[in-house]
């Protein structure tokens, strides 16, 4: 006679097994969810070239190739511009931190300066403040340099679960199917889901997002803005967040150039400071109101708030990626509480 055998040993052992792997594998649960958005992104790439009679792993080690590229060159630009916009602007603070202020000095700037902050103490409050800032920076991209191999490594990792998830990821998910016997209609339900979701997300606020900064660096550029570059990074990223939007950027520097020009009695700085305001009122924050909407439809169906939980959570949660991530996790739920609530809720 058979000894039957209780599961709970069974059991135990595969939390362990499970805690011990989710250990495993945490310092690289970033790199593995940039590499499947990436996989996505780039997958119609992939399908077109092995329709083309391209092998399979060729394939998939040119759109490594391709994305390695779309990757990299962006960051290259981006990196150098900010060093060089950046760096002119830290060291004259440093210059105004040891230069001891004084209105016999710079009669010309008291004049045109508050009353309030004419005074030492205030100015010297000031410029330590902007010091730090500045030491702040520099030791932020010295942490950035230190940090080069790790990330190196990280982009190893990205790039090699990329590879391999093209190979193999229609067999995953087959065996996911499977494994917990999800009917096929549900699962195809499921993943046109996913795909909706994250096609909302990356071009109703990554791509939009990013449109709007290229657009708003341009506009600083034309108004003659120091650190273009700088700002339409920032201009972009706050773009990605909802409710947040452009408009923390472009507003404040118009308005610093209108009186600014107002201090100097320059007419030339008022009218580029009005200028950038037109410009971004019609073309920048315009592209939320009309881009958006022609770009997406109502593909995604995914509501203001729970993008903007989604969003500053999966930040928290996920870093840079969590813009992406955040509102995925969020809307798969929803989505399969949705597929699933009338077996789970008897609905």
């Amino acid at each position: 006679m058979a000894t039957k055998h209780s599961p709970i040993g069974f059991y135990i052992v595969l939390i362990v097994l499970l805690v011990l792997s989710f250990f495993i594998l945490k310092p690289f649960l970033v790199s593995i969810l940039y590499a499947w958005v990436l996989a996505f992104l780039f997958y119609p790439l992939y399908h077109k070239l092995t329709k083309n009679f391209v092998h399979k792993k060729i394939a998939a080690g040119l759109t490594a190739i391709v994305i390695v590229l779309v990757v990299t060159a962006p960051i290259v630009f981006i990196a150098n511009s900010l060093l060089e916009e950046t760096t002119p602007a830290l060291e004259k603070v440093k210059e105004v931190g040891l230069t001891k202020f004084t209105c016999a000095e710079n009669k010309l700037l008291c004049e045109k300066l508050p009353a309030v902050v004419k005074d030492e103490k205030v100015f010297d409050y000031l410029t330590n403040t902007l010091l730090f800032l500045s030491d702040l920076f520099t030791q932020s991209i010295s942490e950035l340099i230190k940090s080069l191999p790790k990330l190196l490594i990280n982009f190893f990792i990205i790039i090699f679960v990329v590879f391999f998830s093209f190979l193999d990821g229609s067999n995953l998910i087959k065996k996911i199917q499977n494994n917990f016997n999800i009917p096929k209609a549900d699962l195809k339900r499921f993943l046109n889901r996913i795909t909706e979701i994250i096609y909302g997300t990356i071009y109703a606020y990554i791509v939009v997002g990013i449109i709007q900064g290229i657009i708003a660096g341009i506009g600083f550029w034309i108004f003659g803005v120091k650190s273009p570059v700088l700002l339409g990074v920032i201009t972009a990223m706050l773009s990605m967040i909802p409710y947040v939007g452009s408009y923390w950027v472009w507003l404040p520097v118009s308005i610093f150039k209108i009186i600014n020009g107002s201090l100097l009695n320059n007419n030339t700085e008022i009218n580029l400071g009005i200028g950038l305001m037109i410009y971004s009122i019609i073309l920048v924050a315009s592209v939320d109101n009309v881009l958006r909407p022609i770009i997406i439809g109502d593909r995604a169906k995914l509501h203001p708030v729970m993008v903007l939980f989604g969003v500053l959570g999966g930040i928290i949660f996920f870093g840079l990626i969590g813009v992406l991530i955040g509102p995925i996790i969020l809307g798969v739920t929803l989505s399969f509480l949705e597929i699933y609530k009338s077996k789970i809720f008897n609905i």
